[in-house]
Parts: C-alpha cells; sequence; structure tokens
C-alpha cells in the first residue's frame, strides 16, 4: 500500500486517482530537477522545486501523512526540507536571472529590478 499518495488521493476525494496523481507529482519533480541543471531554466526549476516541496511539507505537516508516514524517523519529510532549501539557495544565487525573468513577465519594474 502506498503510504504517501492514497491517504492524499483519499483526502481529496478522488480515491481511482491516486497512480495518476503519484505520477504527475514525480514527473513535475523530475521536470524540475532538468530545469535546474540547465543555465536558462535554473530560475523556473529552483521554483518549481520550491513549490514542489512547499506542497510536500504541507500535506506532511497538515495532511493526514504525518511527517513520519514510514517510522524512518522523518527522512522523507527532511529530504523534503532540504531540497525546498535548496530550491531557495539556488534562487537566490540566481536572484538577477529572477528579477529578469519577472521584468519580462511584467510583474516587476525594470527600475526595481536594477536596485535590488
Amino acid at each position: 500500500m502506498d503510504y504517501i499518495f492514497q491517504p492524499l488521493a483519499d483526502w481529496f476525494g478522488i480515491p481511482a486517482y491516486e497512480k495518476p496523481f503519484r505520477l504527475t507529482v514525480a514527473s513535475l519533480e523530475i521536470v524540475a530537477s532538468v530545469l535546474v541543471l540547465i543555465p536558462l531554466t535554473r530560475v523556473w526549476g529552483a521554483l518549481l522545486t520550491i513549490g514542489l516541496m512547499s506542497g510536500a511539507i504541507f500535506f506532511h505537516t497538515i495532511g493526514l501523512i504525518g511527517i513520519d508516514p514510514y517510522g524512518d524517523g522523518g527522512k522523507l519529510f527532511k529530504e523534503a526540507i532540504f531540497t525546498s532549501v535548496m530550491g531557495v539557495v539556488v534562487l537566490c544565487a540566481h536572484r538577477q536571472d529572477a528579477f529578469a525573468a519577472l521584468v519580462r513577465l511584467g510583474l516587476l519594474c525594470a527600475a526595481f529590478a536594477r536596485t535590488a
């Protein structure tokens, strides 16, 4: 039995869709890891990583899963926290690229991006 995604699928009211739910999350994690490795998409990979791991941390702490679903001292939870922190580190290290992306999307004034 899957102790991570089946309780979440049940909680969301979609118990028959546990496998697509699990595969979608796994696919997004792979996409995030590839994006972080490519210099032009590194910021987007970091943002996707932070988003995915924030979801993992949220559902481990608030959801039905719990911090230690496998009885291993919360290893999966600790890995989610570490990965999220590394996403923040990558984003901070490439903050000029992040500001440039926000300016290109029209979400940030160019003058503010130059001063930050």
